[in-house]
């Protein structure tokens, strides 16, 4: 019983050690802004893919210190994201409410009959 639990042991461990020391390896941690890299903390949780079956076990009745934890990570990971993402909604709200605008104004004009003939 007890090499059972060597042999799980071993085999999570050559399953997600090498890739995670691939990856550290490959993908720079920090970028030049000193922001964390988006594709090395996916490609890092894609390694740790080995140990789901023990997450779920964990999340069956997770403790308060346990999920305040969790959302500790997830907020300290995609900070960089969400300042990222900050200026790219900005925009792209500010144009979508133009472009709707238009939208309108051209459902308004073939609505009213002002369509133009000559094209």
């Amino acid at each position: 019983m007890r090499r059972k639990y060597i042999f799980n042991a071993l085999g999570f461990a050559l399953s997600v050690i090498p890739a995670l020391v691939a990856t550290i390896d490959q993908f720079p941690l920090m970028t030049t802004t000193g922001q964390a890299s988006v594709m090395a903390i996916l490609a890092i949780v894609l390694c740790c893919v080995p140990f789901i079956k023990q997450i779920k076990a964990a999340f069956r009745s997770p403790s308060a210190w346990m999920m305040w934890g969790i959302i500790f990570l997830l907020c300290a990971l995609t900070r960089a994201l969400v300042d990222e993402f900050y200026a790219i909604s900005m925009v792209a709200f500010v144009s979508s409410l133009i472009g709707a605008l238009f939208f309108w104004l051209a459902k308004r004009e073939v609505k009213h009959g002002r369509e133009d003939s000559a094209v």
